[in-house]
């Protein structure tokens, strides 16, 4: 996964493009209201454990000179967060739509105090072999 973002700590450390390669183990309580036989609204809430496995950069800028970093070696960059994750979605027959936010409640980096969050909208399909688990 890609990552584009900037990081300034006292004009010293410019992130230009990073990689963090993440095992997401996401447990998904779901509440679901089915309108008809076509259509349905859920709403879940989702906690997860995310360990971090790899996280290099391309271009890193310390002190005037690129060069690369692992964020896990280097820095005090935590491997394990975990986030909390509210959303709701529409199905209609076997096509989904949902979007939700996951919220971190640890910390990215120990010695300061940076919560990574993100918004998602996914679109999926559901193999009718599976719906009925669905």
């Amino acid at each position: 996964m890609n990552y584009l973002f900037s990081w300034n700590t006292g004009g010293k450390i410019l992130i230009a493009n990073s990689k963090f390669h993440i095992i997401n183990l996401p447990i998904e309580l779901t509440a679901q209201v089915d309108i008809n036989d076509n259509w349905a609204f859920f709403a879940f809430l989702k906690p997860a454990l995310s360990c971090g496995l790899v996280s290099n950069s391309d271009k890193v800028k310390i002190n005037g000179v690129l060069q690369e970093i692992d964020y896990y070696k280097q820095t005090n960059m935590n491997r394990v967060n975990f986030h909390l994750g509210p959303g709701a979605g529409i199905r209609f027959k076997n096509i989904i739509l949902k979007g939700g936010v996951d919220w971190t409640l640890s910390k990215v980096v120990k010695e300061y105090d940076i919560h990574q969050s993100q918004f998602y909208i996914k679109l999926a399909y559901c193999f009718p072999i599976f719906r009925n688990y669905w």
